[in-house]
């Protein structure tokens, strides 16, 4: 690898990216900018999106179809002569892949075919999202571990968004380094003139009101019933209290539809709105806008959103879970147990303590500058510059190639049905 202080020239494969909302092309474009602000070369290999002409530089788009089970999602062809046209004209150093199928194997075949390292984020405890592949849980669960694990193992570092996610992989008998590197916060953005009460206006809320926010995907692993449910028992107790959910439903028809019925069994229509998908650079406006983040998804390997909602100076009360207590401290906002009394309260409390918030609006702004994009990026890349290519041949890889199992041809074409 490079030395110390040299450029590194970097191939991302990733099976979504803008425009496509999530933490993943999230994360992926933090880290481009920052990377090559400290003057590295970063080239995204992604899928394409029907209507999107806007790459931007250093984006190389694949061919894709669309997926049946999510909405907006589109799953990339993981063939195309633009990946080794790419590979001829760079000198990568480093190949990163943000998942282990489809672009991720064709990642991991070109670090192979070139022995470039091999770098594998794992960003998603995939065993939670099996309700959306076109098989039964029960049979894609084992072979999913099966395969997460050997891509680890086939990897030449893995990186772990949160001491939570390294501990887990750690459980599963995998031998690789697991290097702990959060996703950045991408800060300049927040720095920007904000005039408090736009937002309210815009929904033609009271200026008075007391604003809590969630944003994020409006999928069940998300836990948003339970959140939903709490939301409606602060604004019961509390009548200043307004709520918004921020955010694209990938089952539109099912899951929001329930959201808005419990929404209307508690009576809470007028008091708690559903945004829809909002624009990341017009999202900041809405942390800026709220007294209090609202979460409850037990699934996150980081919890982005948390960070970003620091950022704008937005105190954060969250289900405790393990990736997610690694950045609320009891200074910048609570974790608290699946408990709708708990939770319900522990809101209540905070909006009456108007001081405390203040000085947790503080130390919210702190832990976000802490994790500012610059430094991550400085992070990840002293991680890349000391790993090592492997010598072993992808062809080689006896229990990559054993896993059958999973044809992602044929997954593909049945996710077209």
């Amino acid at each position: 690898m490079s030395n110390r202080g040299e450029t590194v020239n970097i191939a991302i494969f990733t099976n979504s990216y803008l425009p496509f909302s999530g933490g993943v092309p999230t994360s992926i474009k933090t880290f481009k900018n920052a990377a090559e602000k400290l003057g590295h070369t970063v080239i995204v290999f992604a899928p394409s999106y029907p209507g999107h002409k806007s790459n931007g530089k250093g984006v190389i788009r694949i061919p894709s179809v669309k997926a049946m089970t999510y909405a907006g999602f589109y799953l990339p062809v993981p063939f195309s002569t633009e990946i080794t046209k790419a590979f001829r004209r760079y000198d990568f150093d480093i190949v990163h892949v943000q998942h282990p199928y489809l672009l991720g194997e064709t990642g991991m075949k070109m670090a192979r075919k070139y022995n470039i390292p091999l770098v594998f984020t794992y960003h998603t405890m995939y065993e939670q999202y099996l309700h959306y592949l076109p098989v039964a849980e029960s049979i894609a669960n084992p072979v999913m571990r099966k395969f997460t694990t050997s891509f680890c193992n086939h990897s030449d570092l893995v990186i772990a968004p949160s001491e939570h996610v390294k501990e887990f992989l750690s459980k599963r008998n995998i031998e690789t380094s697991i290097k702990v590197v959060p996703t950045g916060i991408e800060l300049r953005p927040y720095r920007k003139k904000f005039r408090k009460g736009s937002i309210k206006r815009k929904h033609r809320i009271p200026q008075a009101s007391k604003l809590l926010i969630y944003a994020g995907r409006i999928t069940p692993e998300k836990n948003l019933k339970f959140l939903v449910k709490c939301m409606a028992k602060i604004a019961k107790k509390d009548p200043d209290v307004m709520c918004m959910l921020i955010g694209k439903s990938a089952e539109k028809d099912h899951y929001e539809y329930d959201l808005k019925d419990i929404v209307k069994r508690e009576g809470m229509e007028d008091r708690i709105m559903f945004i829809g998908d909002v624009p990341h650079d017009k999202l900041i406006d809405y942390y800026k806008e709220a007294d209090l983040f609202l979460f409850a998804s037990k699934t996150e390997t980081q919890g982005l959103v948390i960070l970003e909602a620091m950022a704008a100076g937005t105190p954060v009360i969250a289900v405790d879970a393990p990736a997610i207590s690694e950045f609320i401290n009891g200074k910048n906002g609570f974790t608290v147990p699946q408990n709708m009394l708990k939770f319900t309260a522990k809101a209540l409390s905070m909006l009456r303590d108007k001081k405390r918030m203040k000085q947790m609006s503080s130390n919210a702004l702190k832990t976000a500058k802490k994790h500012s994009a610059e430094n991550m990026a400085k992070k990840l890349i002293a991680e890349f510059r000391k790993v090592k290519p492997t010598q072993d041949e992808y062809e080689n890889m006896r229990s990559l190639k054993d896993l059958s199992e999973i044809d992602w041809s044929d997954v593909i074409k049945k996710i077209m049905r």
